[in-house]
């Protein structure tokens, strides 16, 4: 599978996008101007968006988690226009549009103590960080 090479401080971007009968996922490097589309049809509800950072996989499982300190989601962090948004029924906007349905997720270890803990949103309704929590 092609891959989209990256470096620490690149501006990464992801897509999904459905057409009526096909999903077609873009993963860029907005930096170095380098690209990947895969298109696909799956059955899915289309009911929700996830934006997450987590640990790398790879065939034989999931690697050890790594620290990758602090991401910088959304608009205000990378000046790319409709950064973080989703479409779902008759709402199309940034994270904050879709209001008591937005859930935050934090990546707890083992011991149930937290690894990786997502910021509020900033006032633009789309940019928040991540930030990995060390031991």
């Amino acid at each position: 599978m092609p891959t989209v090479p990256e470096s620490p401080g690149d501006k990464i971007s992801a897509e999904a996008r459905y057409n009526g009968s096909q999903f077609t996922l873009t993963i860029a490097n907005e930096t170095a101007g380098k690209s990947f589309s895969k298109k696909s049809k799956v059955a899915a509800k289309r009911s929700s968006a996830e934006f997450v950072v987590e640990a790398p996989s790879s065939d034989t499982g999931i690697l050890p988690r790594s620290d990758f300190g602090k991401t910088s989601l959304g608009q205000d962090f990378t000046a790319v226009n409709d950064t973080n948004y989703a479409t779902n029924g008759s709402v199309t906007g940034p994270i904050s549009d879709f209001g008591g349905s937005v859930k935050e997720i934090i990546m707890v270890n083992g011991e149930g103590k937290d690894k990786a803990v997502p910021s509020a949103l900033k006032t633009d309704g789309s940019s928040f960080r991540q930030a990995w929590k060390s031991e």
